[in-house]
Formats: C-alpha cells, structure tokens, sequence
C-alpha cells in the first residue's frame, strides 16, 4: 500500500508540474531527482503511457505496471504492480524512494 501511495503521489506531482492540456499517451518520463535529490543517473527510473491506458516502467531493478487514465489536470493510477527482485543495496533504496 504504501508503494502504491507513493507511486501516485510522484506521478501526479510529475503531471501538475507540466501544466495544460498535453496528452500524456506515448510519453516517457525519466525521473531526475527524488525529494529535491539527483538520482543515480546510471539506475534509470522511468514511466512510460501507453495508448493502452496502461503505465509501465522500472524503478531502475525492478519493473512496475499500473492502468491510468487522464482527463484534462487529473490523473488517476489504478493497480499498480511491480517484480520483486532483489538488488544492490543503493538501487534497492532509491527504488523505495520512488515507489
């Protein structure tokens, strides 16, 4: 739970901060930084939308999935899902960071 919370609260934060109308469908956000905080630039963390209404992506060890949908400022992230490997210990934290 406190994953999915997590997720959700940096995607919407991600979206508020682009502004207007853009649709989101085929784009791939890269995550740069985390509470102010540059990310390790070699563990990508990235989301990508779909046009199947689904997010995918990693949180640079393992893969997450969830369906969204988005209506002018709102986003909405519905049953996300992720793998649960094991990784190094720095990838691990800034991994829990981000979901």
């Amino acid at each position: 739970m406190k994953r999915t919370i997590l997720l959700c609260l940096v995607l919407v934060a991600l979206v508020s901060a682009c502004g207007g109308a853009t649709s989101l469908t085929g784009t791939t956000w890269t995550v740069t930084a985390l509470s102010g905080v540059s990310v390790d630039p070699t563990v990508p963390m990235t989301g990508v939308f779909g046009s199947d209404g689904k997010l995918t992506g990693t949180g640079g060890c393992n893969n997450y999935s969830a369906a969204y949908t988005a209506s002018g400022k709102n986003l909405t992230i519905e049953s996300p899902v992720s793998s649960t490997m094991a990784c190094n210990e720095a990838t691990d934290q800034q991994e829990s960071e981000y979901f």
